[in-house]
């Protein structure tokens, strides 16, 4: 996990920790303390927060980082904002406020193969692709 407000990554940490299926191999509190640890400890999935703090690169560069160096590893973008993490090549979206039984869900469904986005999301999505101009029927 890649989340630069301490207290939000140790209780997403936690709660995560607490579900039977699913656990937290490392976390770190910005992109660069990242890419040079997970090509030592590759992970099967990768939650990243979209804005890694001002300054710093941000969780969409390293999504196009990791990409490069390990394909393979399937990652979940939670936001604040928006959709930009999509097109970086996450496989699912979440937003910061949705549930921690949103976030197990969609992470379960990310590790399953799947291409989850919560709820929430569902419908700025939607807006976000429509066609300018024209009704999506």
């Amino acid at each position: 996990m890649v989340e630069d407000d301490a207290q939000h990554r140790q209780l997403v940490e936690l709660c995560i920790n607490l579900t039977p299926d699913l656990r937290v191999l490392e976390t770190h509190p910005d992109a660069d303390t990242a890419l040079q640890k997970l090509p030592q400890r590759p992970a099967r999935m990768l939650l990243v927060d979209w804005h890694l703090g001002f300054n710093r690169m941000d969780g969409i560069e390293l999504l196009h980082r990791v990409r490069g160096m390990l394909p393979l590893v399937r990652s979940v973008v939670a936001s604040r904002y928006d959709l930009d993490g999509l097109p970086a090549g996450a496989v699912g979206f979440l937003y910061k406020h949705d549930s921690l039984t949103t976030l197990t869900a969609i992470l379960r469904e990310a590790a399953a193969g799947g291409h989850p986005i919560s709820a929430a999301a569902a419908g700025p999505l939607a807006t976000f692709y429509r066609p300018t101009g024209k009704n999506v029927r």
